[in-house]
């Protein structure tokens, strides 16, 4: 089985396991006020569709590490799900982003009925229910005390991690001159951590991992996570939007910090880097000069060096995955989503 496979399969259970969740709550919640019913749909609809990595990486790195009770892990993994969907919530409205995967984002649908002030509002504290229902999920879903703890703590260690990533890259959008360290230490933070380390992580404490398991597992996933973040930035630019769902002119427009727009800058041409810096982050540039900004990170070698350095970063995080687990299966599995976060169209 392929990693991409692996994601297939899961996604369809937790999309399973969700609806029936969700069908509760919304219940429940009718019980307080009809609105509520609406306001958790939106959230559900929200979470519908996407890739699901972090929720699948919560199962893999429990079954890599020998975790036999898949019924206790999905609603652990769901939890975590609901976290990314709670973060990706709040990071549209950063962002200003009108949609994702190829739907509205939770701030512009609510925005449509009173305004961005309002459909701000509502978007964050639907993220934050999102991220009060993923507590009761990995708390109610039956491992014993003492794991469920240590699993939570290390959930809540990266969670702060990736708080002080974001934070860095709100102030970092401002600085007209920013390091590559600057973008590592961003990227390594917001994405890395979270994406890949968090989810396998807290799959494998559930298991009954070891510590010098748990460094492997960060040893691997670190560059595995800095490739994502990488051939993130480069579907940002390059990427169809029918594909992904998303702009491939937000980055260029929000002026967004990423490895490739640093690399660029270094690599360009001065009339091209002049350009680069008279125009990137220019909310209001027109068509032909997104389309030249595309062309100049293509042309100078950046977007080719970022591709490259991906596949060295996955080729660095391969050689732990026998210390993570013994059993074929999952390194092969490990290996297969190491390759997929580079190779991916979405």
């Amino acid at each position: 089985m392929t990693a991409n496979d692996y994601l297939k399969k899961y996604s369809k259970e937790a999309d399973r396991f969700l609806n029936s969740f969700f069908l509760k709550k919304r219940r429940l919640a009718g019980r307080i006020d009809p609105d509520l019913v609406n306001i958790l749909q939106v959230f559900q609809d929200y979470t519908k569709g996407g890739k699901k990595v972090r929720g699948a990486l919560t199962v893999l790195g429990y079954q890599a590490c020998g975790g036999k009770d898949i019924k206790a892990i999905l609603p652990v993994s769901c939890g975590i799900e609901l976290f990314h969907n709670f973060l990706l919530i709040h990071d549209d409205i950063i962002d200003r982003d009108k949609e994702r995967r190829g739907k509205l984002t939770v701030h512009t649908h609510f925005a449509a009925k009173r305004g961005e002030h309002y459909g701000n509002s509502k978007a964050i504290i639907v993220g934050d229910v999102g991220a009060f229902l993923a507590y009761e999920l990995i708390l109610s879903s039956g491992f014993s005390k003492e794991r469920t703890l240590r699993a939570v703590a290390k959930l809540n260690e990266f969670l702060l991690k990736t708080g002080y990533g974001q934070l860095l890259d709100i102030d970092y959008d401002f600085k007209k001159n920013i390091s590559w360290d600057d973008i590592l230490k961003v990227r390594t933070y917001k994405t890395a951590y979270y994406t890949i380390t968090m989810p396998l992580s807290v799959g494998a404490i559930l298991a009954g991992a070891k510590l010098e398991v748990l460094n492997n597992i960060e040893k691997y996933s670190i560059p595995v996570g800095l490739a994502f973040q990488l051939a993130d930035d480069i579907l940002g630019v390059f990427g169809s939007i029918e594909k992904t769902g998303k702009s491939n002119t937000s980055d260029i427009s929000e002026g967004k910090k990423t490895f490739l727009y640093a690399k660029s800058l270094e690599l360009a041409n001065a009339e091209d880097k002049n350009f680069l810096q008279r125009w990137y982050g220019v909310k209001d540039a027109n068509e032909s000069r997104v389309r030249r900004i595309r062309e100049i990170m293509g042309f100078c070698g950046a977007q080719e060096y970022s591709q490259n350095l991906a596949y060295d970063l996955v080729k660095k995080g391969k050689k732990y995955v026998a210390m993570i687990t013994k059993v074929r299966k999952y390194q092969e599995l490990l290996e297969s989503l190491a390759d997929y976060v580079v190779n991916r169209e979405k």
